[in-house]
């Protein structure tokens, strides 16, 4: 009978400079709307009574992503986030469930963040004309 070998996971550790992806200004504004618009979840929509299930809503943590890790690469993740259409078919109390995730850098999220606070407060003002007056479009 042979004998095999436990092989240790060969795989990269995470380090940010490899693994986070800085974002361009179209690519963040293109997150801000999918966020104001409810078709990007991130971490930021688990409620605090889940927070100790993110793995389950971010499948790729459960498979070790972030094993090896230094500190200071943890420190760069602004939040993790994926297109709801890309949930899978089935949920964790009320939450979706991915099986995929993107990764944003600290520098990026905390500038998306600051347009979403700015474009939420846009959207709660929006004018609506009197149903009277006569509006073309």
């Amino acid at each position: 009978m042979a004998k095999t070998e436990n092989k240790k996971d060969e795989r990269e550790p995470f380090r940010a400079e490899r693994h986070i992806r800085r974002m361009s200004d179209d690519e963040i504004r293109e997150f801000v709307n999918g966020v104001v618009s409810g078709q990007i979840y991130t971490d930021r929509h688990i409620p605090e009574s889940l927070q100790h299930a993110i793995h389950i809503i971010f499948m790729p943590l459960v498979f070790g992503i972030f094993d090896g890790a230094r500190p200071e690469d943890v420190k760069q993740v602004g939040c993790l986030w994926e297109w709801l259409s890309e949930a899978g078919p089935r949920g964790v109390n009320g939450c979706p469930s991915f099986l995929s995730m993107k990764i944003m850098h600290r520098d990026d999220f905390t500038r998306a963040h600051a347009a979403i606070v700015t474009e939420l407060k846009r959207r709660e003002n929006i004018e609506i004309p009197p149903a009277s007056e006569k509006v073309t479009p």
